[in-house]
């Protein structure tokens, strides 16, 4: 009897698991809906626009460099903004677990890039400022805090003021491809191409109203948007990231119960052939 009551107490806290898993399932499914069109189309957007600024940035060099002497501002990079002239890491992670395997993954990526590379970390959430402390790394970061889902514009927007007081940054996090496909990558939010893309082309360009206020346009607004965008598609890529893993999860949970549901039949044969027992036992008995 103890046996047959633990396996039914078993089936009932798996049952409960099933449920609880089920839908944590369903809310990343709708989060990752609501989100998953923006995401993509505003991708598409200012991928295009980054592309452009990388354009005109090789198209009007000269131009640039006059207008960076007329500024005094005295660097190497096209920038018509002060920086501190330093690159920044921007590490893009959670605040809670059951995100399946795309944290790890960008904070492996992300690891591999910047062990040999000079500039400052910043590190978003507390799962990621949790594995780097315990990495051996040994380097100095910036610790921020944002929520998982649907950050805050304030706090957007004070992180974006620091973050774009750097002349270069490089973000990574999880970019959702598929559903069932979400990798990490390392975007550049500053003008930037990433090594190893392909060199943009030289073209003319009209400029209304002139190239200096182009150049400050993307520079402020564009940066901003594009890191903004970033911190979306790490947002959708976590989402479905942990619906493929919580499914996965339910699957091996329906896979224990019906290996209990089974063991439960067990009992219950062995019960009733026991009961079967000790009837033919006590006719024979009664005979004689």
């Amino acid at each position: 009897m103890a046996v047959k009551k633990q396996v039914a107490d078993e089936i009932k806290d798996v049952n409960t698991l099933r449920d609880i898993v089920d839908s944590y399932e369903k809310i990343s499914a709708t989060k990752m809906q609501n989100i998953r069109s923006q995401v993509l189309l505003n991708r598409d957007f200012l991928e295009e626009l980054n592309y452009v600024f990388q354009q005109v940035k090789k198209s009007y060099q000269d131009q640039i460099k006059l207008l960076m002497k007329k500024e005094r501002i005295k660097k190497d990079k096209m920038t018509l903004i002060k920086t501190n002239g330093k690159t920044l890491f921007v590490l893009l992670s959670a605040n809670t677990g059951l995100y399946g395997t795309i944290l790890n993954k960008t904070y492996q990526l992300f690891r591999n890039y910047v062990v040999n590379q000079k500039g400052d970390i910043l590190i978003i959430g507390k799962l990621g400022r949790d594995i780097y402390e315990g990495d051996p790394i040994s380097r100095p970061f910036i610790y921020k805090d944002l929520a998982d889902t649907s950050a805050k514009p304030e706090t957007l927007k004070e992180i974006v003021s620091m973050v774009i007081q750097y002349e270069k940054v490089v973000v990574f996090h999880g970019k959702f491809h598929t559903t069932v496909s979400q990798v990490p990558t390392a975007t550049s939010v500053s003008g930037d191409p990433m090594p190893g893309e392909k060199e943009v082309p030289e073209l003319k360009f009209f400029f209304e109203p002139s190239l200096e206020e182009i150049m400050l346009f993307f520079e402020k607004e564009i940066f901003s948007s594009y890191f903004e965008q970033t911190v979306q598609e790490s947002e959708l890529a976590k989402h479905a990231s942990r619906m493929i893993s919580l499914d996965n999860s339910l699957e091996n949970i329906k896979k224990n119960l019906r290996i209990l549901f089974g063991e439960e039949q067990r009992l219950k044969h062995v019960d009733f052939n026991k009961k079967q027992l000790e009837t033919i036992s006590s006719i024979k008995l009664w005979k004689k």
